[in-house]
């Protein structure tokens, strides 16, 4: 999966308050005499000095600054490696670290989104440290006669430790996809050509992060690059299905005929002659429950104008979609195929969730949109 932009050095979150200003207290132990500390805020792609302060004889120094939004800043010290923080309005950030640990020893208070990014960047670097001393080891039993065996434990052992550590982070976007914070564990790499979350089905989490933040801060540089980001990747990920779909769409789409929560059978071309929005998910679905959310928003604001929701359950039991289908005010079907789901075939869909928006006429005319976008779409289609 190619990636394009997000320089950004090591992670954020997200805090609110009515002041537009943080303050940064700070401490460093063992600092040599007439220091200068800098602070840096972090750009799309470059970095700029914001300020800098001289450490007192006791090692202390402060700033304070305006900022509207949380936002990226590093601290630079001499030589040493930055520690980048994630300060938001109201914040009164306290640090303490060593002059010679002072990106890997330090301390963060005051401030929710800092301690992300440190909670992050730390397991980050113990996760790179593991895999390079795996590196190291395989090269020297490669020198060794006899030592196939050692060598496939350490290639299994790689695995292991990449599938758990890619569980991981997608843990941490699910816990924290209103913190900036998770834009930078979307482009964690183990290498110059190596990310994390480098799986098409990735791509979920990079949408769940774009439209959440996009809600919250619709004016940050980084939100919008992940937006433009994000994009071109769905555009190189566009499905040869879905162009197979559009390009016969005169055809009309393929029906759908599934049973609702009454066991009543309920065919999508009922639907004909509406704006309809098809979406494939399922309850166990953490980024599937996120989109819903979205969802009823956009049919408390369409629905009575022409807008039909027709969604479709894939491969869970029928009492667990019961309890969630009863609560749903749009149309809410099941497939419980256990050899797999035949209509997810037919629409190749490779991934939940995945929805399309197809118009009076019934044609496709967008697929897995955002949530502004996807705003934008129905609000235009209905005028049709």
């Amino acid at each position: 999966m190619k990636k394009f932009w997000l320089f950004i050095p090591l992670l954020v979150v997200w805090s609110c308050s009515g002041k537009n200003q943080f303050s940064l207290t700070g401490k460093i132990n063992e600092a040599e005499p007439k220091s200068v500390i800098y602070l840096y805020e972090q750009q799309v792609g470059t970095s700029r000095i914001v300020d800098s302060a001289k450490v007192k004889g006791n090692g202390s120094f402060h700033f304070r600054l305006k900022t509207s939004e949380p936002r990226f800043y590093t601290l630079l010290l001499a030589d040493a490696r930055p520690v980048t923080l994630l300060l938001a309005p109201g914040e009164k950030a306290q640090f303490e670290s060593n002059s010679q640990s002072f990106s890997t020893g330090y301390t963060v208070a005051g401030s929710p989104g800092s301690a992300l990014v440190q909670e992050l960047s730390f397991r980050h670097a113990q996760v790179l440290a593991r895999i390079d001393s795996m590196i190291n080891e395989y090269k020297k039993l490669k020198t060794i006669p006899g030592k196939q065996s050692e060598m496939a434990s350490l290639d299994s052992a790689y695995v292991q430790l990449t599938t758990s550590y890619h569980k991981e982070i997608i843990s941490f976007i699910l816990n924290n996809y209103r913190s900036m914070a998770s834009i930078m564990a979307l482009y964690l790499k183990y290498d110059t050509a190596n990310y994390v979350l480098q799986f098409p089905r990735d791509l979920q989490f990079y949408k769940i992060v774009s439209d959440t933040l996009s809600k919250y801060y619709p004016h940050s540089r980084h939100v919008i690059a992940l937006k433009g980001d994000f994009k071109r990747m769905m555009d190189e990920k566009e499905s040869l299905g879905l162009m197979y779909l559009m390009k016969n769409a005169k055809q009309g789409m393929p029906d759908i005929s599934l049973p609702n929560e009454k066991g009543d059978t309920v065919h999508l071309s009922s639907c004909t002659g509406k704006v309809i929005l098809l979406s494939f998910w399922n309850t166990d679905c953490k980024p599937c429950l996120m989109t819903n959310r979205d969802y009823i928003e956009l049919y408390k604001k369409y629905g009575k104008s022409g807008l039909v929701i027709y969604q479709v359950s894939i491969g869970e039991s029928r009492d667990k979609w019961l309890k969630n289908a009863a609560r749903s005010p749009w149309i809410s079907v099941a497939e419980g195929n256990p050899n797999g789901s035949y209509y997810m075939n037919l629409y190749n869909v490779r991934q939940i969730p995945t929805s399309f928006l197809i118009d009076r006429q019934g044609t496709v005319i967008a697929r897995d949109l955002s949530y502004t976008e996807l705003d934008k779409k129905i609000a235009s289609a209905l005028k049709k």
